[in-house]
């Protein structure tokens, strides 16, 4: 086919589609923009996590770890240590609403750092004794009573299926309780 010809026809076809075509090219932008997700924590009105996209050797990485996990029959908690894994890895920033009823604001310390999973935030939140990041997860989405068990044990579970959804580009599929702001 002749440039002439190839021009053409790519004349016809752009004045045929060019709504469509426009249409998709915005919803192109659109999923590009998507920079975060932002998901409210199971059982908190005040609190919300704020996840950014990893790398996808990162995220392949820990979703295999998973999916071997679930395979093996590991334990309940080893596959709940190893989601909450990638919860630390993939939060951006804990937001909390400041004011009741008011909107969120992004977690800072004094310096004006975002807090996330970590030392500061298990303090911030009354959490004693716990100082590793999986476990500030654990306890901060699943506490522990008294009782030794853990209160809404699978709550991490919403967020990692959440977390997949949208890396596959199905935000739609998201239980529209969970989405934040």
């Amino acid at each position: 086919m002749s440039e002439e010809a190839q021009e053409v026809e790519t004349t016809e076809t752009t004045e045929r589609f060019g709504s469509a075509l426009a249409r998709v090219q915005a919803q192109r932008r659109g999923i590009v923009a998507v920079d975060f997700l932002t998901l409210r924590v199971p059982g908190y009105e005040d609190l919300l996590v704020r996840y950014r996209l990893l790398p996808e050797k990162q995220s392949e990485d820990i979703g295999r770890k998973v999916e071997s996990l679930q395979r093996s029959n590991a334990s309940n908690k080893k596959v709940m240590e190893v989601s909450a894994d990638l919860l630390v890895e993939a939060c951006y920033a804990i937001l909390v609403r400041v004011t009741d009823g008011g909107e969120f604001e992004e977690l800072v310390d004094n310096g004006g750092r975002r807090v996330r999973f970590d030392a500061q935030f298990a303090e911030m939140m009354g959490l004693s004794g716990v100082e590793e990041a999986r476990q500030i997860v654990l306890e901060v989405f699943s506490p522990e009573g008294d009782d030794g068990l853990r209160r809404n044990p699978d709550a991490i579970t919403d967020h990692l299926n959440a977390i997949g959804f949208w890396r596959k580009g199905r935000l739609h599929e998201i239980d529209q309780g969970l989405l934040g702001e």
